[in-house]
């Protein structure tokens, strides 16, 4: 699974993630102005194909992080607390405690700033501000819960060049059982920038939709249903519209423990009279299917290598 947005912001707080390092500072990304729907088309298909299936992973990362997130500075007992980064940096987050409590409730806000952060091969900076409309706790960890989420020129970089870049507002839910863990995430025009050394190679802006992301406690598979309209540009194959995308109904994405796309699942790209569809056959393997003409028949079928 792509997971440079869930190294970016869980390494924080101690949790696993994989991912490399870098440095230096640079403004976040803007919207991308085009609002031309992409046309889906025998051509382009695979170009399609694989940025309709990053936005889902992508996503998909993105809201596991902000749970995992959400679940640390909701249970922080101190109005400023200063953590010190393994690799240099820090990290200050700060609680609006209006109650006087020292603690976070409902009705209060965080405030997470990066300071050059180096932690676990990821240098960070900006800041992340959590506004919290209801907060339940179970001891430390939240049991339900539902949040505004404010990036502020968020900036991730890992070896090899590779740099995240988060700017925009979106929504959060938590909910958490005996057994299992629910986050749904709810970009509202959430712009993001993926560059590859200097080279911007995805730049857009998740306007509406929503991505819920489950798992077991226990351990096990990952499962991803998803319904989002992107925007923007993927530079290494040239592709630039806007288009919905998301997880086919009763097909949500899979992963396993490892990483792993487990076969079964299947994403949707719905295009200008047009649309394809990737059926994930574990591993890097996908059948993809075209409808290049809008008659709901997919008239063009082959075997692709996707990163999922």
């Amino acid at each position: 699974m792509r997971t440079l947005p869930a190294v970016s912001l869980s390494l924080l707080f101690g949790l696993a993630a994989c991912g490399g390092g870098g440095g230096g500072d640079s403004a976040p990304s803007t919207p991308d102005p085009t609002t031309t729907p992409v046309v889906v088309s025998n051509n382009n298909g695979n170009a399609v194909a694989q940025a309709a299936v990053d936005v889902v992973s992508y996503s998909g990362a993105s809201a596991v992080a902000m749970g995992l997130v959400a679940n640390a500075v909701a249970g922080i007992t101190a109005v400023q607390t200063t953590r010190s980064c393994s690799s240099g940096g820090t990290v200050v987050i700060t609680l609006d405690d209006r109650n006087g409590n020292v603690r976070l409730d409902q009705g209060e806000t965080a405030s997470v700033l990066f300071n050059s952060c180096n932690e676990g091969g990821a240098v960070q900076s900006g800041t992340l501000s959590l506004n919290f409309s209801s907060l339940q706790m179970q001891g430390q960890n939240v049991s339900s819960g539902a949040l505004a989420l404010t990036f502020t020129a968020y900036r991730a970089a890992y070896t090899g060049g590779d740099t995240l870049q988060v700017d925009g507002v979106g929504a959060l839910s938590l909910l958490r059982s005996a057994t299992a863990v629910e986050v749904i995430l709810a970009p509202n025009n959430l712009r993001y920038r993926v560059s590859r050394g200097s080279t911007a190679i995805a730049d857009g802006t998740l306007e509406s939709g929503s991505t819920r992301a489950s798992t077991l406690l226990s351990g096990g598979d990952m499962t991803l249903d998803s319904n989002q309209v992107v925007r923007g540009t993927w530079a290494s194959s040239g592709l630039i519209g806007r288009m919905q995308t998301g997880t086919e109904v009763g097909k949500p994405l899979k992963w396993n423990a490892s990483g792993v796309v487990v076969a079964g699942g299947a994403v949707l790209a719905i295009g200008n009279n047009s649309s394809l569809r990737v059926t994930a056959l574990g591993g890097n393997s996908a059948d993809l299917e075209i409808d290049a003409d809008g008659n709901s028949f997919f008239e063009i079928k082959r075997n692709v290598s996707l990163e999922f």
